[in-house]
């Protein structure tokens, strides 16, 4: 199947459709800094590594996201600052489908952001490994 395939069941399935979508941009919530840098570096690299993303997505279930990736290896990343895994599974994951539970990344903005985290598929130097106006710098091992 290709992406635009998998990206068009995926919305049709799981959006709200009342709700404008702009792919590649990056929307920042009213989360503090740390976690909206670091959204700002998760998307930098899936936008460097051509996984098609949406901030903010509203879905047709109740729940925003921080970031959905319908092409990628885990649906949504989901970056956390004052929360961890095990709050969110209490708190959020339950208002998931079934077959979307599993489909989740998660991001301590607290750490440094490494690739690898983000389960690429392949790995690719970023034109923009170092500047620091970016944040954290990325790796590639």
């Amino acid at each position: 199947m290709n992406n635009q395939k998998k990206i068009n069941d995926f919305m049709r399935k799981y959006a709200d459709r009342s709700v404008k979508l702009n792919w590649g941009a990056v929307k920042y919530s009213g989360a503090d800094h740390k976690h909206n840098k670091m959204l700002a570096d998760v998307c930098l690299v899936l936008y460097n590594n051509g996984i098609p993303f949406l901030t903010e997505f509203k879905t047709n279930f109740g729940t925003r996201p921080d970031i959905c990736c319908p092409t990628h290896v885990k649906k949504f990343i989901e970056i956390f600052n004052t929360e961890d895994d095990k709050k969110f599974h209490k708190k959020k994951q339950e208002k998931y489908p079934e077959e979307l539970k599993d489909e989740f990344i998660f991001v301590d903005s607290k750490k440094e952001l490494k690739e690898k985290m983000l389960q690429l598929k392949r790995k690719i130097i970023s034109h923009l490994l170092g500047k620091e106006s970016f944040g954290s710098i990325l790796y590639v091992k």
